[in-house]
This record gives C-alpha cells, sequence and structure tokens, in this order.
C-alpha cells in the first residue's frame, strides 16, 4: 500500500471486502465443525444399525421387537445425511464466495 497511493474510497472498499472474506472464514470453519459433528452422530447410528443387523440374523426367533429400533435409526441416518449434504452445498457457496472475494482482495491490494 505504501507503494501505490490509495484513496479512503479504496481503502473502505477493501475493508468492506476484507468483513465478507472474513465471515466467509468464519461460516466454512462452523461449517466445517458442523460436518464433523453430524459424521460422529453418523458413525454413532451405522454402529447401531449393524449392531440391530447382528440381532436379527443371530436371533433363533424372529425378532419383530426390533423392527422400531431399526425404523428410528434409519430415520436418524436418513435425516443426518440430509444435514451433511445441505451443510456441505453451503460450505460450497461459502468457498466460492470466499474465492471471489479473494480475488478482488488481490486486485486492489497490487
Amino acid at each position: 500500500m505504501k507503494k501505490k497511493k490509495m484513496d479512503s474510497i479504496n481503502i473502505e472498499i477493501i475493508y468492506f471486502e476484507y468483513k465478507n472474506y472474513l465471515h466467509c472464514v468464519n461460516s466454512i470453519y462452523e461449517a466445517n465443525q458442523e460436518i464433523d459433528e453430524l459424521n460422529n452422530t453418523l458413525l454413532i447410528n451405522l454402529n447401531q444399525l449393524q449392531d440391530l443387523k447382528n440381532d436379527y440374523i443371530n436371533s433363533k426367533l424372529k425378532r419383530i421387537d426390533l423392527n422400531n429400533y431399526f425404523f428410528e435409526e434409519m430415520k436418524i441416518v436418513q435425516a443426518t445425511s440430509k444435514k451433511v449434504n445441505l451443510t456441505l452445498d453451503a460450505i460450497r457457496k461459502e468457498i466460492n464466495q470466499f474465492n471471489y472475494l479473494n480475488k478482488k482482495i488481490e486486485q486492489f491490494v497490487n
């Protein structure tokens, strides 16, 4: 910035863009944390589904009593998977915005 003389309007524009840039960084970080939590939930539920499956297979009797648990676990897995996909879509949008703002800031600075 020393080599180039920038007027106050350019500095305000950079500040505004940098604020948006930081917002993108924070959003990406938060979404990444959410993905980690959702993946842990999926792993737990997939393990529970596997345990239910093993109970079905290893039982000498028909285990109709496990049906409700099985369907509940499947609903949880499906809902969690949907949240993961929505969060990934949000991350992709934020990354695109981040890249756009990054280029814009570089143009002002260079």
